[in-house]
């Protein structure tokens, strides 16, 4: 069994409503059968949950979602057993890591926690993926 750092982005793929894409849903879904077959379990930083529930919050007042929509789709994504880490690093540090390999924030949050643990990274986001395989992270 192997670590995969599961980006938001593709924790939302698992929730086929969302309009995304069929790559992101594969993709997610791909993922999602790694977990079940116990062939990797996931984890994410301390910031995974905000991020996915930020995402849903935005798209459901933008959609008019119904009562409730929020709440069943965050529990969909809670039903995966995501391990958070609650690492923290200072802002300085981490505002000069990020400058340095070239990500966004919380890109560096997933990217630092995968390099520390010798986990892969789940993500479709491009930003990402090109600063992983340039420290040497596996993309799942």
């Amino acid at each position: 069994m192997v670590a995969v750092v599961v980006d938001a982005n593709v924790a939302l793929g698992w929730i086929e409503a969302l309009d995304q894409g069929p790559d992101l849903h594969d993709y997610a879904a791909k993922l999602g059968r790694a977990l079940a077959n116990d062939e990797a379990y996931l984890i994410a930083p301390y910031v995974f949950h905000a991020e996915c529930a930020h995402s849903l919050l935005k798209r459901s007042r933008s959609g008019g979602w119904p009562p409730g929509t929020v709440q069943d789709y965050a529990a969909m994504i809670e039903s995966y057993r995501v391990a958070l880490h609650p690492e923290i690093t200072p802002l300085l540090e981490h505002v000069d890591a990020a400058v340095k390999r070239h990500v966004q924030g919380f890109d560096l949050l997933y990217l630092d926690l995968a390099l520390a643990t010798g986990a892969s990274i789940a993500t479709k986001d491009r930003g990402l993926i090109a600063a992983a395989e340039r420290v040497g992270v596996r993309v799942f």
